[in-house]
């Protein structure tokens, strides 16, 4: 481990801004690295669309010049570290979400 490099665990509390405390959904992710910086687009893809073109697949091939349209939500470009940061505490979301019980229904 580099000694320079001191990993420390904080809770960390994030004020809305006061313009707009809009809680976006979104149902579709793309990735793209351009000069160093990694970009994170969130988007929405109505599901209506999502399944024409799945019902359009089961009737004939897809070509790869098909593309569906979504509405992007909002994108955010940060730092290579901050998002191996970002994958750490997913992992840790994820693990938690696996020990959850699930509903005998």
């Amino acid at each position: 481990m580099d000694p320079t490099k001191v990993n420390v665990t904080f809770t960390l509390r994030l004020s809305p801004p006061e313009t707009n405390d809009l809680t976006l959904a979104s149902n579709c992710i793309s990735t793209s690295l351009f000069q160093g910086a990694v970009y994170l687009d969130f988007g929405f893809i109505e599901p209506d669309a999502v399944n024409a073109l799945i019902a359009k697949h089961r009737h004939e091939e897809l070509t790869s010049d098909q593309f569906i349209d979504g509405r992007r939500v909002v994108r955010i470009v940060t730092t290579p570290e901050t998002l191996n940061l970002f994958h750490q505490q997913i992992e840790q979301l994820l693990r938690g979400v696996a020990l959850v019980p699930k509903d005998p229904a």
